[in-house]
């Protein structure tokens, strides 16, 4: 989903949940204060987003598209695995930066049901480049090595807590070469690739901030 697919009161149900669900947690937030913040019936509500899990995901489906959409902008490299790897630092790094954001992911990840979404998501990133074929193995052990990835990246989020971004960077490397390991490729080989994916990611993270990238308005954007 892009920017562009959003109508005007689906925005205005994104930034209020965004807003809720820092203030208050996911579990904390109920589709009656979404609804009441948005100035509706929880009818109305579940009529543009049925389960509250799909406005989490919307956040983080919306994040991830952007990132590939301000990829695409700069000279694409003969190397998909340039983009994989610089859309998945791109996002980590997000949620890093945000002291608001990273709380919330963390709870994402161990509700069951939006951690199979989360999962997927990122699985659907990495078949836009790669397919189970490319590295002969099944499609489960394709899958498994996203979901391995995935888990690696959130642990590594909650252990390098307030760390230098640098340190952080050292630890993606490993989780990578991990996935590498995953899929059959020769890891310590594909580490110059690694660590291009994340100069590339660092070229396009600054160029705008998260409210622009989640719904393609000013920071300082507020729900009427």
């Amino acid at each position: 989903m892009s920017i562009n697919d959003i109508s005007d009161t689906k925005r205005k149900i994104i930034l209020a949940s965004e807003r809720l669900f820092r203030d208050y947690g996911y579990d904390g937030t109920s589709m009656r204060m979404l609804a009441d913040a948005c100035g509706m019936a929880v009818g109305n509500l579940c009529y543009y987003f049925p389960k509250k899990e799909d406005l989490i995901m919307v956040d983080h489906n919306i994040l991830m598209d952007a990132f590939l959409t301000n990829l695409a902008a700069v000279e694409q490299p003969e190397d998909p695995w340039l983009f994989d790897i610089a859309a998945e630092w791109e996002f980590l790094l997000r949620l890093y930066e945000d002291a608001d954001l990273l709380p919330l992911y963390r709870e994402v990840i161990n509700v069951p049901a939006l951690r199979q979404d989360y999962y997927q998501k990122h699985h659907e990133l990495l078949q836009r480049f790669f397919s189970a074929a490319d590295f002969g193995v099944s499609e489960r052990e394709f899958y498994q090595s996203t979901v391995a990835f995935c888990s690696l990246c959130f642990q590594m989020l909650e252990q390098y807590d307030g760390v230098h971004r640098d340190a952080l960077e050292e630890a993606l490397v490993k989780v990578f070469r991990t996935r590498f390991f995953f899929l059959g490729l020769d890891d310590a080989a594909m580490e110059p690739t690694i660590r291009q994916g994340l100069a590339l990611a660092r070229e396009t993270f600054n160029k705008v901030s998260n409210k622009e990238l989640f719904y393609g308005l000013e920071a300082s954007a507020e729900v009427q």
